[in-house]
């Protein structure tokens, strides 16, 4: 295990105590988890990103049965990577319900969530956007974790395909036959009509 690991689990064990002692974790002394019995953060929200255009990113989580993240004040999006303007993220409806752990009616998601963040500006050239996202979660009936911080890369397409495939347009190739651009794809040389070369 590494130094930075250790410091984190430290860390999110410190959490776990301290909300402890804030009453959020109101299940009996028989039924309570054992610190060595609580797993990693990452282990269990494991997180990813990708780009299905250059105007936005999707981030996810896969989560493990039996846990699962809140939709509360601690879900947030920021940008790393210099230059990078997110809007406002789009978060899908989760299931609402009472939390005996919190005491008070809140917004889960468990398997996995999907949250959809517009790309206000990202400067030129950049192909990777690194994120840092904050997010809250829970074994369900047993403990939550601390708001935890990931991060997370994802790797933007080229532009100018997207764009053109958005558009409609095809391009012209140098012996005059159309290109049409696919996202990912290489390009599809049509040849040109008889008398038009």
């Amino acid at each position: 295990m590494t130094g930075m690991t250790t410091t984190r689990r430290l860390a999110q064990l410190a959490g776990l105590m301290l909300c402890m002692a804030q009453g959020l974790l109101s299940s009996p002394p028989a039924a309570a988890i054992e610190f060595d019995e609580v797993r990693d953060f990452d282990d269990v929200f494991v997180i990813s990103a990708t780009a299905p255009a250059p105007d936005r990113i999707e981030v996810s989580w896969a989560i493990e049965e039996s846990y699962y993240l809140y939709n509360n004040r601690f879900l947030k999006f920021a940008a790393v990577t210099e230059g990078v303007k997110l809007g406002d993220p789009r978060i899908p409806p989760g299931k609402t319900s009472y939390d005996e752990l919190l005491g008070e009616e809140v917004e889960k998601f468990h398997g996995r969530l999907t949250v959809t963040l517009p790309l206000l500006s990202t400067p030129p050239g950049a192909d990777l956007v690194e994120l840092r996202v904050r997010s809250q979660g829970c074994l369900e009936d047993e403990l939550c974790y601390p708001p935890t911080e990931q991060r997370v890369t994802a790797r933007l397409p080229p532009a100018g395909q997207a764009e053109g495939l958005a558009d409609g347009q095809a391009g012209q190739a140098s012996d005059g036959s159309a290109a049409k651009v696919l996202p990912g794809v290489l390009p599809i040389l049509t040849p040109p009509a008889e008398g038009k070369a």
